[in-house]
């Protein structure tokens, strides 16, 4: 279909294994941009920066530890420009290059802050003497985060955008769906306690607060993003519920489209139609997030999730059981008129078994059609 986005997402995780493979980023990528045009893909939504990192020569981040293979060293410097080799190779087959970008994450395991280098902003804020911005790294879910609250944190963001669209030709800038790590109130809880303090009459509620918060970043990113590259698409995969978003992570998708904050969604309907849960049916989601953009009038990409192929385990029987899903999601969304879909990612998509190739050849049907 003229026009529909065909994306697929790739990860930091395999982006390091190619980095580690004995034949290099270089020659891994360009197999993968093959593998990617033969399933009629027309966009790569590329990691450039998933650990307060980069994969790229930054004046605001360190080198990302994967640059050096799944065990690498962060800031070890690859001795190339990545992202420079993968935007031009993606644009060699005619595809476009979305820069994938985590804003808050910073380390998985928040016991082993030792494995941030040195210049990597978080830790400069650990462990300078300066105990004000002890509280722009937070301690959550046994990882370490960014505090969205914190004006320092959005502006090494914002500034972080901007350096990546200014100095490289992408397509777009992308986020996808962490943004507050925790509900816990003791999160945040000394900007909240200076906000109320200034503020003193009728302060919004700390939920309604860290909406605002994580809605104003995106507004930044997106002004930024259309500065430099006009033509340049900012948007957002949220996850599969959108009261899920609104309530767990403080994702007030709503407010974004009412705020004009996004240029597109992509949310992550990681499910089958069979589903047990029925609010969590492919089915029900389509028309969930197809009644919202609706009257928005905003495009809607249909996040799929390519790694449940073959999956057995409860509830996702029908992954096993069939191997035409994601064709039958793709028919889907079209039917419901949504302006394209991503693949959930790179390497479960293309496994070297029979279950992946009956799902291709099925998706090769559909997308053809």
């Amino acid at each position: 279909m003229p026009g529909e986005m065909r994306g697929l997402w790739v990860t930091y995780f395999e982006l390091g294994a190619m980095f580690g493979a004995p034949e290099g980023l270089c020659a891994s990528f360009d197999r993968l941009v093959e593998r990617a045009a033969s399933l009629g893909v027309n966009a790569l939504f590329v990691h450039v920066r998933s650990h307060c990192d980069a994969y790229y020569p930054s004046d605001l981040f360190p080198w990302s530890k994967y640059c050096t293979g799944l065990k690498g060293t962060q800031g070890a410097d690859p001795g190339f420009d990545p992202l420079r080799y993968m935007i031009d190779a993606t644009h060699a087959k005619s595809m476009a290059f979305h820069a994938w970008i985590n804003p808050y994450r910073v380390l998985y395991d928040a016991q082993d802050p030792a494995e941030l280098s040195d210049d990597n902003p978080a830790k400069r804020w650990l462990t300078d003497e300066d105990t004000a911005n002890d509280t722009y790294v937070r301690a959550a879910d046994g990882g370490l985060y960014l505090n969205p609250s914190a004006e320092p944190v959005q502006a090494l963001v914002v500034e972080g955008v901007r350096e990546l669209v200014t100095r490289y030709e992408v397509d777009g800038v992308h986020f996808d769906d962490y943004f507050y790590p925790v509900k816990d109130e003791t999160f945040d809880e000394r900007e909240y306690a200076a906000y109320r303090a200034a503020v003193r009459n009728n302060p919004l509620a700390l939920a309604d607060w860290r909406r605002a918060h994580v809605t104003a970043l995106l507004g930044r990113v997106r002004e930024v993003v259309h500065t430099a590259r006009p033509a340049a698409a900012f948007g957002v995969s949220p996850m599969a519920s959108i009261k899920g978003n609104y309530e767990n992570v403080y994702a007030d998708v709503t407010g974004w489209l009412q705020a004009g904050v996004v240029d597109y969604l992509a949310p992550q309907l990681y499910f089958g139609f069979d589903f047990p849960d029925e609010a969590y049916r492919f089915g029900t989601l389509v028309k969930e997030w197809q009644a919202l953009a609706t009257d928005h009038g905003i495009p809607l990409y249909a996040g799929l999730g390519a790694y449940r192929i073959g999956e057995s385990a409860e509830g996702h029987e029908e992954w096993s059981a069939r191997h035409d899903v994601l064709a039958r999601q793709v028919a889907c969304v079209r039917q419901a008129g949504w302006h394209g879909y991503l693949f959930y990612s790179y390497s479960t998509l293309f496994v070297d078994d029979d279950a992946h190739a009956a799902e291709q050849a099925a998706l090769l049907k559909e997308i053809g059609s």
